[in-house]
């Protein structure tokens, strides 16, 4: 039964992980996407 227990505490532990980095990284690729879009922003200004 323990055995079991920790397993599965172990298996949820490793979900969050793995949830978080996901989060992370898409965060980052959303901020390169908006990094670009306001990169192309002031290429269109007028100098």
């Amino acid at each position: 039964m323990t055995n079991e227990k920790n397993n599965t505490s172990d298996h949820l532990a490793n979900e969050r992980t793995f949830l978080a980095w996901l989060r992370t990284s898409v965060a980052l690729m959303g901020f390169g996407f908006i990094l670009v879009k306001f990169s192309l922003f002031l290429n269109r200004l007028p100098c």
